[in-house]
């Protein structure tokens, strides 16, 4: 009996709820019990499951003659009916003892079951016209005819073939299957899942291991549930999609096969499959005649998986034409876009099918998504438009045929995401000047883009090239009319340092030397400077590049300008190029002028730095001596006291304490530092530089 109702409920329940049958089992017994002791009715369904039972095994003692258990069975009927009797005449009491009822059924069931092999025997002898084929007698027939322990043999055989392939093999054991008449068995062990592969039933690994012979026949196979779906929910309709054989398709889905099943869980979701329907999975794999029949049986054209995505934008982003041609003639929404958790993991949220086509350079997919009446204008997740993504690959074609179809070419990210990411105000062009595309960048001022178009930041398309150092896209952008002197200004400038940088700035600050021949000689004003003070003359400086220099002072450079340095104290040019090591421009300034011994203004720690002092600590050994042989104080200190020698004995530069003491520094000079008086020996010492120690010895340093 309990074989019987496992078979017909247990099994069914446990593959939809993943619960162990058992733990089911128990549950509902506890159920039931609880029922025959306190609800309504309990005396008629103790009686109902006595009396049913019984007749269930007393008939093959009647039908078939079986007289091994007449003794037993009369024994109970008399028992039966007794308490029946009993129960009439008491039956105040009866319901006095709310457990009576269950405490009958389970003496019936006991009484039956302990003392008659008819319960044994039912379900083998049974009766043909009630049992014949049923799902509940497997094991009455693998006990008929020998085989009740092979249905695991016969599961992990076919598991074998269908791995393998051994199609002769395979149709071995469905003709042994079916010459020993066991259709139970067959559809039982065709049909169980197997553990170590997710569950997947024999038809789905045959798929899976593109086995088709043998696939075909067990789609045809009338027993196999093509239904069945593995742990993750994986049918086997979404093989063989995945596969690309439309004929089993076509079988598969005459026999009732779910046209849109999906995976799910945690397996499929780390393979990225969770959601994806028989139709993304043949769309994936460009198999478009299996595209067409999933179409044909109303498969869902926009269903999107876990990450959002459509069978059309798969088809889309790879260039799979048929399968796009497919999708679109069923009615796929051209302008579906990705959108949740998922989508956003993998940045994609609001990428359409033309996005995904743009993105790969797909112009002949573009164009006809185009011609369908995809929106050209639609915004991914940071705002950007397909035209801004194409003019930065450099795709021609591409851009024509969005500006044809109607994209703006002044279209600017907008939303939070493209505030954060400073995307706001950026058009296509400054995409195409960041990226060199001249004859874009032309089409576009063409097609009316705006060559002084502002970010959020201020900068400007030529202050873009001129940042990548594009010379032809800036020749093209002052050409067709960009301001030389546009520089960023406002708050968000302010922010990032960059507020009153011009184009002659940033060329110089890049050493980007053509560039800055071209801005001059379009009329770049060389001596405006950032917030900070900060001139074109000065960024060069840095650079060490004397021809730039004297090209600037040409043009009227002042070459004397201060500037602020990042503890506020002001700096001139020859300390910037002291700093830098730029020895050219160290010796065309004091050429020209500059004094030596120039002190940093301020009150803060670097006030009172000279330019000795800044190569001093750079360790720059041709422009110590340059300094020291036109008239640089070698004793000459910061603020604090912190003299040349100190710091160049502190950084371990030997060769320019040598030169600092051949030019009578003094040796013994005292610095305070941390409550100490130190000398330059002192701060050799503590940073473990014996060599400069030594030498410092030699000049009679203490």
């Amino acid at each position: 009996m309990a074989d019987l109702f496992k078979n017909l409920v247990f099994d069914l329940i446990e593959a939809k709820t993943s619960v162990e049958s058992a733990i089911i089992a128990i549950v509902l017994c506890d159920i039931f019990a609880i029922y025959l002791a306190f609800g309504w009715y309990n005396d008629f369904i103790c009686n109902f499951i006595g009396l049913i039972y019984a007749t269930y095994l007393s008939l093959p003692t009647i039908l078939l003659s079986d007289t091994s258990n007449q003794r037993h069975l009369l024994i109970y009927w008399i028992v039966y009916s007794s308490l029946g009797c009993i129960e009439y005449l008491l039956h105040r009491l009866c319901d006095f003892l709310v457990v009576y009822w269950l405490g009958k059924c389970m003496f019936l069931i006991w009484f039956l079951q302990s003392g008659t092999s008819s319960s044994k025997k039912s379900s083998e002898q049974g009766l043909p016209y009630l049992l014949k084929n049923s799902e509940m007698t497997v094991s009455a027939d693998t006990e008929v005819n020998g085989v009740g322990d092979d249905i695991e043999r016969y599961h992990q055989e076919i598991f074998e073939v269908v791995t393998t392939g051994d199609l002769k093999r395979f149709n071995d054991i469905l003709d042994e299957l079916d010459r020993h008449k066991l259709p139970t068995i067959k559809k039982k062990v065709l049909n169980m899942g197997y553990q170590e592969a997710d569950g997947l039933t024999a038809l789905s690994i045959a798929a899976g291991e593109k086995h088709k012979s043998i696939t075909k026949t067990l789609a045809k196979c009338s027993e196999v549930d093509v239904n069945k779906a593995s742990f993750s929910g994986i049918t086997p309709l979404l093989m063989v999609a995945e596969v690309g054989w439309p004929d089993i398709l076509d079988i598969l889905l005459e026999r009732g096969a779910i046209v849109d099943a999906t995976p799910s869980g945690k397996r499929t979701e780390d393979n990225k499959m969770s959601g994806s329907t028989p139709l993304i999975n043949a769309t994936k794999y460009n198999h478009p005649e299996c595209v067409k029949r999933l179409l044909a049986h109303h498969a869902n054209p926009n269903h999107q998986n876990q990450s959002g995505i459509s069978a059309l934008m798969l088809a889309a982003e790879q260039g799979y034409f048929e399968c796009i041609k497919l999708l679109v003639q069923a009615g796929a929404d051209l302008d579906l876009a990705p959108s949740g958790p998922g989508a956003d993991n993998l940045n994609i949220t609001g990428q359409t099918a033309l996005f995904m086509a743009t993105l790969k350079d797909r112009v002949d997919v573009v164009k006809y998504l185009i011609e369908k009446g995809a929106d050209v204008n639609v915004q991914n997740f940071y705002g950007i438009s397909p035209l801004f993504l194409c003019v930065e690959s450099g795709n021609g074609k591409l851009v024509q045929a969005l500006i044809e179809a109607g994209a703006h070419v002044n279209f600017t990210p907008e939303g939070e995401l493209a505030e954060e990411n400073f995307l706001v105000g950026q058009t296509p062009l400054f995409s195409a000047a960041k990226s060199g595309h001249v004859e874009i960048c032309e089409y576009l001022i063409k097609n009316g883009a705006d060559v002084n178009a502002v970010t959020m930041t201020g900068a400007s398309p030529l202050y873009t090239a001129i940042e990548e150092g594009h010379l032809e896209v800036v020749i093209l952008l002052i050409r067709y009319g960009a301001n030389v002197n546009q520089s960023p200004k406002g708050q968000v400038a302010r922010d990032l340092h960059i507020e009153n940088q011009t184009p002659l700035l940033i060329a110089c600050m890049k050493n980007h030397e053509a560039i800055i021949r071209y801005l001059i000689q379009s009329g770049a004003n060389v001596n405006l400077t950032s917030e900070h003070g900060t001139s074109p003359f000065l960024a060069i400086c840095q650079h060490n590049n004397v021809i730039l220099a004297r090209l600037l002072i040409r043009h009227g450079a002042r070459y004397d300008v201060e500037t602020k340095n990042r503890y506020d104290g002001k700096i001139n040019s020859l300390i910037i190029a002291a700093e830098s090591g730029s020895f050219d421009i160290v010796r065309l300034l004091v050429e020209i002028g500059l004094d030596v011994n120039y002190k940093i203004e301020g009150t803060g720690e670097t006030a009172g730095r000279t330019p000795l002092f800044h190569a001093c600590a750079k360790g720059f050994q041709d422009i110590v001596e340059y300094l020291i042989d036109h008239g640089a104080d070698v004793n000459a200190t910061e603020d604090s006291g912190l003299s040349c020698l100190h710091i160049a004995a502190a950084m371990g530069h030997a060769d320019i304490v040598r030169i600092l003491c051949e030019h009578n520094v003094n040796v013994n000079q005292r610095y305070r530092f941390e409550e100490q008086d130190v000398t330059a020996y002192d701060l050799a010492e503590c940073q473990q530089h014996n060599h400069v120690c030594q030498m410092l010895k030699n000049f009679r340093a203490k």
